[in-house]
């Protein structure tokens, strides 16, 4: 019988993070409600943007980061 491989999305990022836990040029992703936010720091700015692929729902936390 084959198993569903189930993550854990991470942590609820309603509630905020510690600064440390996102180091430049890192993604963590988590949740913003029911959503699946990807949040990376890059410049030392942290952006979010929804955690998949709007084209096929691939997880964006599996490419890399590239420009601004």
């Amino acid at each position: 019988m084959a198993q569903d491989e189930k993550t854990t999305p991470g942590p609820d990022l309603t509630k905020g993070i510690t600064s440390g836990k996102l180091a430049e040029g890192q993604m963590l992703t988590g949740l913003a409600g029911e959503d699946e936010v990807l949040l990376v720091r890059q410049n030392g700015a942290v952006r979010a943007v929804g955690a998949h692929c709007t084209h096929y729902q691939g997880p964006l936390k599996e490419g890399l980061v590239v420009g601004d």
